[in-house]
């Protein structure tokens, strides 16, 4: 029975001893797979999430820094550049305008004061020629 026992308990040895074996070669690639998966995805995630997150960041950080830059110079060029040219136009206007009725004032002033010493000439000339008229006969 000895025998019989050294069977059942080298057998059972054996058995407890290659099921613990695979057991625990299993659950180990098991573990490690699973972290190792586990711990690359979550690290790929966060970091390119985090890239992304700068990435986009940055870019619009530098496209709207860009691009409201371009913004503000054009505009105020365009607005100092139009705000001259009307101011400069309306100027020009107004001065030529101003001038103008200055100068069509004067001339009718003139004029006035011009007819009005000829109908004074002339009537001097007639009371003259009417004298002289007079003496002649």
């Amino acid at each position: 029975m000895e025998d019989k026992d050294l069977v059942v308990e080298t057998t059972m040895d054996w058995v407890v001893e290659t099921t613990m074996d695979l057991v625990a070669e299993t659950t180990m690639d098991w573990v490690v797979e699973t972290t190792t998966d586990w711990v690359v995805e979550t690290t790929m995630d966060l970091v390119a999430e985090t890239t992304m997150d700068w990435v986009v960041e940055t870019t619009m950080d530098l496209v709207v820094e860009t691009l409201m830059d371009w913004v503000v110079e054009t505009t105020t060029d365009w607005v100092v550049e139009t705000t001259m040219d009307l101011v400069v136009e309306i100027t020009m206007d107004l001065v030529v305008e101003a001038t103008m009725d200055w100068v069509v004032d004067h001339l009718v002033e003139m004029e006035e004061q011009v007819d009005s010493k000829l109908v004074l000439a002339v009537g001097t000339y007639t009371e003259v020629a009417q004298v002289f008229s007079k003496n002649k006969e």
